[in-house]
């Protein structure tokens, strides 16, 4: 998995998702190769192969708010607004001092026509990380 990582790191996409798969071939439930190796798959768009990968990923450790916080994004990139909607829940619920869950959320709502509560999203995610480009962008600071 480590080879994985840094192959990763490195600009290997391709090698680093084979590196992934092998360890997943050890450990099927291996939350840091799915969770990698499903973040990677996004990267290249191949999205059935990404939502496999962080779905089980939160299976096997469904309080980690950052595989919630990706799959809201994958959704996001498929055009699955409601599932990105519960997703992004999901990840404030478990994590509410996360900036990009609160982001994440704050973009959707308003992609939903609910500006009013993305609004409200996007000055949390700026509270919590003032850096956050993404929310200072949408809220025009």
């Amino acid at each position: 998995m480590a080879r994985g990582l840094a192959q990763a790191r490195k600009g290997k996409v391709r090698e680093a998702i084979a590196s992934l798969t092998a360890a997943l071939e050890i450990d099927r439930n291996d939350f840091d190769a799915l969770y990698n190796r499903g973040s990677l798959l996004a990267m290249l768009r191949q999205w059935d192969g990404s939502r496999r990968d962080l779905t089980r990923a939160a299976e096997v450790e469904p309080g980690d708010a950052a595989v919630h916080g990706a799959l809201g994004t994958l959704y996001v990139h498929m055009g699955d607004n409601h599932s990105a909607l519960r997703a992004y829940q999901q990840a404030v619920e478990l994590d509410p001092g996360s900036a990009a869950a609160h982001s994440g959320l704050g973009m959707l709502y308003r992609r939903l026509g609910q500006d009013a509560k993305g609004s409200a999203e996007l000055r949390k995610a700026l509270e919590l990380y003032p850096h956050n480009a993404d929310a200072r962008a949408a809220l025009g600071k």
